[in-house]
């Protein structure tokens, strides 16, 4: 079982991987870039990965577990994982045209951009709902995410 997280609150960053790591050292190598990446211990982190098909790239992800509501971790004890809400984005985009992927959570618009060297995505960019103004139709509201999303680009 896996717990969702709004998307807005990750860090994630592709990292390429060396050629020399083997399977069996794919976390533990992941774990040392996610170290050199964040200001805080993986102990204070909730984090995960998602490999690439040829596993030449990984997509980290890592929120600090404070900035959680006390009550929305209350029930991730139980659960195997904590993962963001656009995770279905990490294996959805690979497409070969490499468009961009606009997802929209419970809680969080998240863009995702693609390129050659990768089924991940090679940017990220994830805001919460409450900073997009509700309108009357769908097609409006989704023109002011993409807006937000560009200046902040």
């Amino acid at each position: 079982m896996a717990a969702m997280a709004q998307g807005y609150s990750f860090f994630c960053r592709r990292v390429e991987i060396p050629s020399d790591v083997e399977d069996d050292e794919l976390e533990s190598f992941l774990q040392l870039q996610l170290e050199s990446l964040s200001p805080f211990p993986l102990e204070h982190l909730q984090f995960g990965f998602v490999a690439d098909a040829d596993r030449r790239h990984a997509f980290l992800y890592s929120a600090y577990r404070r900035s959680f509501e006390r009550a929305d971790t209350a029930s991730w004890e139980a659960q195997e994982a904590v993962i963001p809400e656009f995770s279905i984005g990490l294996i959805a985009g690979g497409s070969d045209e490499k468009t961009p992927l606009l997802l929209e959570a419970d809680s969080s618009f998240t863009y995702l951009e693609f390129d050659d060297s990768s089924e991940l995505p090679c940017y990220f960019q994830s805001i919460p709902k409450s900073d997009v103004e509700a309108e009357n139709t769908v097609e409006a509201e989704v023109e002011k995410v993409i807006e937000k999303l560009k200046q902040e680009r």
